[in-house]
């Protein structure tokens, strides 16, 4: 009997091989959890991270683009602006690092609205 590993596992342990500086390993994992939930900007936003560790910067650049396209936030646009600068793309990443800031600036205002709005 084959058992399924839930793709939130995969994404958990790949967190525990990222911590243990295993990023090999965190890659796969996290590959596979993409695999199980392609949807996921999360995994796709880790995995860019874990490719900029291992120093492949062109595919932390297509996974930081990918988890911006599924609606990743603004630690997406930072990681995307830090591969592209160690590709040397440095207006590109000045956008990305533009576009973050932007980002993360509209989140703060919105949580404070919200936050004005309950008192």
């Amino acid at each position: 009997m084959m058992t399924t590993v839930n793709h939130e596992t995969l994404f958990a342990e790949s967190n525990t091989a990222f911590v243990e500086e295993d990023f090999v390993k965190a890659l796969d994992l996290l590959s596979q959890a993409i695999s199980a939930d392609p949807q996921n900007s999360r995994y796709y936003l880790h995995r860019s991270i874990t490719n900029y560790k291992l120093n492949n910067f062109e595919n932390a650049i297509e996974d930081a683009q990918k988890s911006i396209a599924l609606g990743g936030g603004p630690k997406a646009y930072l990681r995307l602006a830090m591969a592209l600068e160690k590709t040397k793309k440095y207006e590109a990443a000045m956008h990305a690092y533009e576009k973050g800031q932007d980002q993360a600036a509209q989140k703060r205002c919105e949580d404070e609205l919200k936050k004005s709005k309950h008192k």
